[in-house]
């Protein structure tokens, strides 16, 4: 059984695939990533759009408390500033009621030391979510192919931990018309883009 398992999902149709190779002929494509990795070739001719869009289905981990106990603990003697509140104070003044606020005074004091209760988690459990990702193929500076050529690059897409929704993606050449230089690029403004760029 192959160990990566491709959905791609076209614009206006949706078929599933159970491929490691994708013709880029559309603009469009969905993949449904199968643990925190995968990879995957592309073929660009022709008729290859110049931006592509990838939308990453993948999952995102959530650890939650499945079971509690309440523990007693031991809270030392210690030393603390501790303020007393404001006051105000009010005084009449030729028929009139005039107010100021007295600031409380502080001081450092000793405060014993005491048991507390407290609520810890002892076991955790992972839910994992669904969630999705656009990211982007850049070939706005690739190599001119001629009418019946193509290229193949190997697609590579990693989720830097299973806990964020943080993704990365690398590159590199399997045939090509010249050389590349094959980098990916993101901000806060764009999406996550791997640009093929001819030397």
């Amino acid at each position: 059984m192959k160990n990566v398992l491709i959905l791609l999902v076209l614009l206006l149709s949706v078929k599933t695939y159970a491929v490691e190779q994708i013709d880029l002929v559309d603009k469009e494509y969905e993949i449904s990533m199968d643990g925190v990795s995968t990879s995957f070739e592309v073929i660009r001719s022709e008729a290859t759009p110049k931006k592509i869009s990838l939308k990453i289905n993948y999952k995102r981990a959530v650890s939650k408390c499945t079971e509690y106990e309440t523990d007693t603990v031991w809270v030392p003697p210690t030393r603390a500033y501790i303020c007393e509140p404001d006051s105000e104070v009010c005084r009449e003044v030729d028929g009139r009621r005039i107010c100021h606020r007295v600031q409380g005074q502080c001081a450092w004091e000793y405060v014993s030391g005491y048991y507390d209760e407290r609520t810890v988690c002892v076991a955790h459990q992972d839910i994992h979510h669904p969630i999705s990702q656009i990211v982007k193929l850049n070939f706005k500076k690739s190599h001119k192919l001629a009418a019946n050529a193509r290229e193949v690059f190997q697609v590579k897409i990693d989720q830097l931990n299973r806990y964020r929704k943080q993704l990365e993606m690398s590159g590199e050449v399997i045939e090509a018309s010249g050389q590349y230089k094959i980098k990916s690029s993101d901000s806060i403004f764009t999406y996550l883009t791997l640009n093929f760029k001819k030397k």
